[in-house]
C-alpha cells in the first residue's frame, strides 16, 4: 500500500506549491494584460493571497501568520540586492540630493505629521495608546514598499527625473524608516514614563551610526565582490554564486551588529555593478542579471504635477506588515490594532492609489519616457563625457559628481590592474570572442581593443 510520509515533506511542499502558484498567477496576469486587462499585479496578487488564505482557512484548524524573520532575512535581501544592482547609477548621482531629501526629510516629516493627527484622535481610541506608540506606528506605516511602487511606475514609464526619485526614495526610505523603528521599539520596552533625555539622545545617535554602519558594511561587501570575482574570472560557475552570496552575507552582518541590512545590501549592489560586472564572463553576467529579476519578482526641478504623483505613488506593503508583525504586544498593547490598521492602509495604497495612478498620469499629462535600447555609439560616448568633464572639474579644481566618479572611488583599470575591455562589457579568456563580435569587432586573434584613459 502507498504510505504517504507527510510530515516529512510538509514545509517544502507549501513552499514549492505556493511558488508555483505565484508563477501561473502571473503567467495568467500577463496573458490577460495583453487584452488590454490591466491592473497592477501587486493588486491581483493579493486578490490571489485573500482567495488562497480563505481556502486555507477552510482546512487548517488553526492560524498561520508569517514569520517576521522569514520576510527580513530572506525574503527582502532579494528584493533590494535586486533593486541596488538595477539601479540607474549616473540618474541616481545626478539627483541624489534630492533623493535623500525625500528618503530624509520627507520620511521625517511624514512619521511626525501621521504621528500628531493620531496623537490629536487618542481620546476616541478603544485602547490607551502612549505617544511612543503612536510615533512606533508612524514610523512603520511611512515605510514604502519599493516592490509595488517600482512595478506600478515601470508600467507606466513615467519621465526618467521622476522615476529615479521614486526609485531612490522608495529604497532608502525604507533604511531609515527600519532604524527608527527599532529606535521607538527599545524606547517602548523601556516605557514612556521611565524615558530619560538620554535615550533620545541614544535615538538620535544611533539613527546616524546605523546608517554609516550599514553604507560601509556596503562597500566593504561590494570590495570584497570585486575582488573574488577578478580572481574567479575563469570559474564562470562560481561568480554568480559570489555575486549572490557576498551581499546576502554583508545583509547579515550589517543586521548582526544592528546595523541597516537594508542599506548594506542596496549600497553594495550599486557598487558591485560599477566594479564586479566587468570581472564577470557573458554567461555569468545574464546568469546574475535574470537570477535576481526571478527571485525579486516573486538635478532639475520637479513640478507640482510630479510631486502630486511622486506622493499619491507611495504605496504601502510587506515591509509595514512585516514591521508591524514584528512588534512586541508586551511592550506595545495596541499591537492587533496597529496590525489591522497596516492591513487597511496596505489594501487602500495598493487597491486605490495603485490602479488610478495609470489614468492619472494620463489624465494630468505627465511626461513619460519612450522606450529607447542604448547603441553602442550611446556607450561610447556616455563614457567620453564622463572621463571630458572628469577633467574640467579636475582643472577647475572643483569636486563635482565626476571628479567623486573617476578619483575618489577606486577605478579598476587604473587602480587594480582591471582590464579596460570591462567598459565595453567586454569579458577574458573564451567569452571574448563573443563578446568581440557583439560590439562589431571582427576576427578572434588579437584585435586592439578599444581604451578610453582616465
Amino acid at each position: 500500500m502507498i504510505n504517504f510520509e507527510w510530515h516529512d515533506v510538509k514545509t517544502p511542499l507549501f513552499v514549492s506549491l505556493w511558488v508555483v502558484l505565484i508563477m501561473f498567477v502571473q503567467i495568467i496576469f500577463h496573458a490577460s494584460r495583453e487584452n488590454n486587462f490591466s491592473l497592477p499585479d501587486s493588486v491581483l496578487l493579493i486578490i490571489t493571497g485573500f482567495c488562497v488564505g480563505t481556502a486555507i482557512d477552510w482546512f487548517l484548524p488553526h492560524d498561520i501568520y508569517m514569520d517576521p524573520d522569514l520576510f527580513f532575512l530572506y525574503l527582502l535581501p532579494p528584493i533590494a540586492l535586486e533593486a541596488g544592482y538595477f539601479m540607474p547609477n549616473r540618474a541616481f548621482f545626478r539627483n541624489i540630493g534630492t533623493i535623500l531629501t525625500f528618503a530624509i526629510f520627507g520620511t521625517l516629516w511624514n512619521i511626525v505629521t501621521i504621528g500628531l493627527v493620531l496623537w490629536l484622535f487618542s481620546p476616541f481610541y478603544d485602547h490607551s495608546v502612549t505617544p511612543i506608540d503612536i510615533m512606533l506606528f508612524s514610523t512603520l506605516i511611512s515605510a514604502v514598499d519599493p516592490v509595488a511602487v517600482l512595478s506600478v511606475f515601470t508600467e507606466v514609464k513615467v519621465n526618467e527625473l521622476l522615476y529615479i526619485c521614486v526609485f531612490g526614495e522608495s529604497l532608502l526610505n525604507d533604511a531609515v524608516t527600519i532604524v527608527l523603528y527599532h529606535a521607538f521599539s527599545s524606547m517602548a520596552v523601556i516605557g514612556t514614563d521611565h524615558l530619560e533625555m538620554k535615550d533620545f539622545m541614544r535615538a538620535t545617535g544611533s539613527f546616524v551610526l546605523v546608517s554609516i554602519g550599514g553604507f560601509l558594511i556596503g562597500v566593504l561587501g561590494a570590495a570584497v565582490t570585486g575582488m573574488t570575482t577578478k580572481f574567479a574570472h575563469r570559474l564562470e560557475y562560481v561568480q554568480p554564486l559570489i555575486c549572490l552570496l557576498f551581499p546576502y552575507l554583508a545583509y547579515l552582518f550589517a543586521e548582526l551588529a544592528h546595523y541597516s541590512g537594508i542599506l548594506a545590501i542596496v549600497v553594495c549592489g550599486l557598487f558591485m555593478k560599477q566594479y564586479a560586472n566587468g570581472n564577470l564572463s557573458d554567461d555569468s553576467r545574464t546568469t546574475v542579471k535574470y537570477f535576481l529579476k526571478t527571485i525579486a519578482s516573486q538635478v532639475e526641478k520637479i513640478g507640482m504635477v510630479d510631486r502630486f504623483i511622486l506622493a499619491y505613488g507611495g504605496l504601502r506593503g510587506a515591509i509595514c506588515y512585516g514591521l508591524a508583525m514584528t512588534l512586541d504586544k508586551d511592550s506595545v498593547p495596541a499591537k492587533d490594532m496597529f496590525v489591522s490598521t497596516t492591513v487597511v492602509v496596505i489594501c487602500f495604497t495598493v487597491f486605490i492609489q495603485g490602479t488610478t495612478i495609470k489614468p492619472l498620469v494620463k489624465f494630468l499629462h505627465v511626461k513619460t519616457q519612450d522606450d529607447k535600447l542604448n547603441t553602442m555609439t550611446d556607450i561610447v560616448i556616455n563614457h567620453a563625457r564622463d572621463d571630458i568633464m572628469a577633467g574640467i572639474e579636475a582643472i577647475a579644481g572643483i569636486h563635482g559628481q565626476y571628479f567623486v566618479c573617476k578619483k575618489k572611488i577606486p577605478n579598476p583599470d587604473r587602480d587594480w590592474g582591471w582590464d579596460s575591455r570591462s567598459r565595453l562589457g567586454i569579458g577574458t579568456g573564451e567569452s571574448r570572442d563573443r563578446d568581440l563580435k557583439k560590439v562589431g569587432i571582427p576576427g578572434p586573434d588579437p584585435v586592439p581593443i578599444p581604451c578610453y584613459p582616465n
